[in-house]
């Protein structure tokens, strides 16, 4: 039996559908028509602007060109040849994960934090959720000891718990272990100088990265890169988050707190102040700053 012209076209667009996933070229509707789209991973790392940058990416790629998942493990329960359909993958996942997993054609962006600003944020983050979070599915055992140990315990024992090697990875040197492999970043006591230049090596080779403290100015590198013209960054009221943060300080040393971070996250300060470093560079190139 022939096939009519309109099964045919049918057909065509089938054939092209699944061609332009594996090649990572998509003509984005509603931002440019004739916008090539890049194969994009944005590595969310926890209290990094994620909600304002994810946002962003979620006004460019059509939702279902999105791979939706949080966490590392929701990667690793499907099918790698899965992913080829997708165009943006978004979560808190690692770099040597997802260069080995995703596409090779992927790129690759990230937003990094102040890191003693980080791990306040995120003790109280994780203290506020709600108590029902713990029956969440999604979530890990060792996650769920760290959400009531944090509801539980003052900061200073949270940072403590040794006991818990999810809590101890989360607010110790987290930014760097999200950047490098487990075999360089189990150098970062004997040499961080080393763990701090493969996290620079390998950020270097990122379609883009930036700091939360100038998010506007990644934003607009970002935006540029990919070809949009429709990009804008939605202000997030932090002022409530700093407020309860005030609140539930004002009866321990802050200074102690920040002390105890520092001590914990030293190859994370050096790497972190030699990205911010750069990004000034690159800001005052621009003007953007005087």
């Amino acid at each position: 039996m022939t096939a009519s012209p309109q099964d045919k076209i049918s057909e065509l667009l089938i054939f092209l559908k699944a061609w332009w996933g594996r090649s990572g070229i998509f003509f984005g509707e509603g931002v440019n028509e004739k916008m090539k789209l890049q194969r994009l991973c944005y590595i969310h790392i926890p209290k990094t602007a994620g909600t304002a940058v994810t946002d962003v990416l979620q006004n460019i790629y059509p939702a279902d060109k999105i791979f939706n998942a949080t966490f590392m493990h929701e990667y690793t329960s499907v099918d790698p040849s899965v992913f080829h359909y997708y165009l943006l993958y978004k979560g808190h996942i690692h770099y040597s994960f997802a260069i080995e997993t995703l596409p090779k054609d992927t790129q690759y962006i990230t937003v990094l934090r102040d890191p003693v600003e980080r791990v306040i944020s995120l003790y109280f983050f994780i203290r506020n959720l709600p108590d029902d979070v713990l029956l969440d599915e999604n979530l890990l055992e060792q996650q769920k000891a760290g959400i009531r140990l944090a509801k539980e315990k003052g900061i200073i024992e949270y940072l403590q718990a040794s006991s818990l090697p999810g809590v101890m990875a989360s607010t110790r040197n987290h930014q760097l272990k999200v950047l490098v492999d487990k075999k360089s970043f189990s150098q970062i006591r004997r040499n961080p100088e080393y763990v701090v230049d493969v996290a620079w090596s390998n950020i270097k080779n990122y379609f883009c990265y930036g700091i939360q403290e100038f998010l506007p100015f990644f934003i607009d590198e970002l935006s540029t890169k990919l070809g949009s013209s429709k990009v804008t960054l939605r202000k997030v009221n932090q002022n409530t988050e700093k407020e309860q943060q005030i609140k539930l300080l004002q009866d321990s040393d802050l200074q102690h707190v920040k002390e105890v971070i520092e001590e914990y996250n030293q190859a994370e300060i050096m790497f972190y102040n030699r990205v911010k470093e750069e990004i000034v560079s690159r800001m005052q190139e621009t003007e953007q700053i005087s």
